[in-house]
């Protein structure tokens, strides 16, 4: 069995041994190296053929070293007949060092560079494959409210298909859409589309499904209108700049600090503003998304993802504007971070206690004189530094 073979198959977090891919020579963080293990071959739908095809790698593909026991590997597949082409990142994991002569290794991670002319199959799910795709996709990713809000739009269209086949209207006397839950309990009474122990509990199913996709547990001030959630997505669709992603993560002592997404949203609007100014971005610029993962209560974590709305670089080669070209976040803010992040923790009380004795001190003259002084000399040394040491000035 070759790495090509554990590539060509679906996820599995379980080890499996392989002949040695690396001979036995370390690949650094960074480095790359190229691989000749056989062809990767995935099955997809190929919107110019019409159909589920497999989609094949060259001999070729290339490693880049993540640490002792993870690789990067990227590669491009081909259509079998037409020659579409799709990007495919992964993401190997060994259980011991990888550069091994017969590592163990599993498949992390998978992610496809989809497009409208590349989907996911459509063999065994039809009109649902693509849904289903972004589904898996956002739940590999640690996504799971994401996953969720796909899972329900294929709920919907179960519903709505059910109903419209069973003559159930789906509009109101006014001719508007009829409020889903309400349509939900129609179509189940005619058809049982839901089994009984979600049914006969309220639709506590749908209510909590619900209750993910759409926030309903969530404050009217705090939620996104349709509006901005649709123009959200186009930029997002659209942007051709970079995506910065991350997570932060509390320990058991400090997980209460956003158990709730009311508390996760205050943290987010007091500390992520001024990270984004330690980036060089405008806060007012910027879309942020985030997910919170309540799932282990002793520690309480969320995932952020965030990007440029509008390229506002001015294009130095060309006419117009630009995105931002790197991506590094900067050392010292990462450092700032981590640092409001800590405070945010600090209990309420000694946090008072240390704003009022800060207050106080910048009240007192002696204290605002000597900062004055301080702030001029800095300045005076940042003009003088800047002077030529052989500059001259006319006296008059």
């Amino acid at each position: 069995m070759n790495l090509s073979y554990i590539l060509s198959k679906p996820i599995d977090l379980e080890f499996k041994q392989i002949e040695g891919f690396l001979n036995n020579k370390r690949l650094n963080k960074g480095k790359n190296r190229k691989l000749t293990e056989g062809k990767v071959a995935l099955t997809y739908y190929c919107a110019k053929c019409d159909a589920d095809l497999s989609f094949v790698s060259s001999d070729e593909i290339y490693a880049i070293g993540v640490n002792d026991r993870q690789i990067s590997i990227d590669c491009v597949l081909t259509c079998s007949r037409c020659g579409n082409q799709l990007p495919v990142w992964f993401l190997v994991e060994s259980s011991n060092e990888i550069h091994n002569s017969n590592p163990k290794v599993r498949l992390l991670k998978r992610t496809e560079k989809f497009s409208s002319s590349v989907q996911n199959a459509k063999n065994t799910y039809g009109d649902f494959a693509e849904l289903l795709g972004k589904a898996e996709c956002a739940y590999r990713n640690e996504l799971g409210a994401g996953a969720i809000i796909y899972l329900r739009k294929i709920y919907e269209k179960i519903t709505k298909g059910t109903a419209q086949a069973a003559g159930i209207a789906t509009l109101t006397a006014k001719g508007k859409n009829k409020h889903f839950k309400e349509l939900l309990e129609e179509v189940d009474k005619q058809k049982h589309i839901i089994p009984a122990e979600f049914s006969n509990n309220g639709y506590q199913l749908f209510s909590e499904l619900s209750e993910v996709a759409h926030g309903d547990n969530i404050s009217e001030e705090d939620a996104l209108s349709k509006d901005e959630l649709k123009e959200m997505k186009l930029r997002l669709k659209e942007n051709k700049g970079n995506i910065w992603s991350g997570f932060v993560s509390f320990d058991q002592e400090n997980s209460e600090k956003i158990d709730t997404p009311e508390k996760c949203i205050a943290l987010i609007r007091k500390t992520f503003n001024e990270f984004f100014r330690d980036m060089g971005l405008d806060p007012r610029e910027v879309d942020l998304i985030c997910a919170l993962h309540l799932d282990r209560p002793s520690h309480l974590h969320f995932h952020f993802e965030f990007y440029e709305k509008r390229p506002w670089l001015k294009n130095k080669r060309a006419a117009g504007y630009k995105y931002r070209s790197k991506g590094k976040v900067p050392i010292k803010a990462i450092d700032n971070m981590v640092e409001r992040l800590t405070s945010y923790t600090i209990d309420d009380e000694l946090k008072k206690r240390s704003d009022e004795a800060r207050s106080a001190l910048y009240k007192r003259k002696d204290f605002s004189e000597a900062l004055c002084r301080d702030v001029a000399t800095k300045k005076m040394k940042e003009l003088a530094e800047k002077i030529p040491p052989k500059a001259s000035f006319p006296i008059r």
